[in-house]
């Protein structure tokens, strides 16, 4: 289950890259790049046993705060012609 839940690249390069990484072979025998991803999943998945579940983030994340949401309307009073041509498709 917790396998289902990790989230892995589609794209080849990246997984190799994350496999050697990890210290694993980056291809096994007659393994194909769907193969290779589960692989990389079922590594990760171990990994976050191991730790409980915590993920480290990347060193060049950006933690984000959240920002209040603008809760007034908000509109740009459009042109004449604007106004026109709209009139026009509505009839």
């Amino acid at each position: 289950r917790r396998q289902r839940s990790v989230a892995v690249t589609t794209d080849d390069s990246q997984v190799r890259k994350q496999l050697r990484a990890l210290g694993e072979p980056v291809t096994l025998f007659g393994e194909g790049p769907g193969d290779r991803r589960d692989r990389l999943r079922k590594k990760l998945a171990e990994l976050d046993a191991q730790d409980g579940g915590e993920l480290a983030l990347p060193e060049e994340a950006l933690v984000v705060e959240e920002q209040e949401v603008q809760k007034e309307l908000f509109y740009t009073e459009g042109s004449a012609n604007l106004m026109r041509a709209r009139t026009a498709i509505a009839s």
